[in-house]
């Protein structure tokens, strides 16, 4: 694996990424946007048809991730845009109808 530097010159990549989430889509709902909190807990996902929120903790020195069930009028619209606040206290969602919602 490679990547280009600033100045155009390579670098190769000790490993390979390590995955802690694999977000699978359905065949017509493509991910449009995603955000983490900045606390690292949180990690949110727009997609063209539903939100997706998901819990991510550390226990016994292994990644836990859970999906965390949201309201149906927010799990089922579609997203535009959505961002964590800088003390990841909330998240901002921009839905494809054009309101935005606050989840605490």
């Amino acid at each position: 694996v490679t990547s280009r530097g600033s100045a155009g010159s390579d670098r190769e990549w000790v490993e390979e990424p390590k995955y802690a989430l694999r977000i699978n889509t359905l065949a017509n709902d493509n991910i449009s946007c995603a955000s983490i909190s900045s606390d690292g807990r949180k990690v949110a996902c727009g997609h063209n048809s539903r939100l997706s929120l998901y819990d991510v903790r550390t226990i016994h020195g292994s990644l836990d991730v859970r999906k965390l069930r949201l309201p149906k009028k927010l799990a089922e619209r579609g997203v535009q845009a959505l961002q964590f606040l800088p003390d990841s206290s909330a998240l901002v969602v921009v839905q494809t109808t054009g309101d935005v919602c606050e989840l605490d």
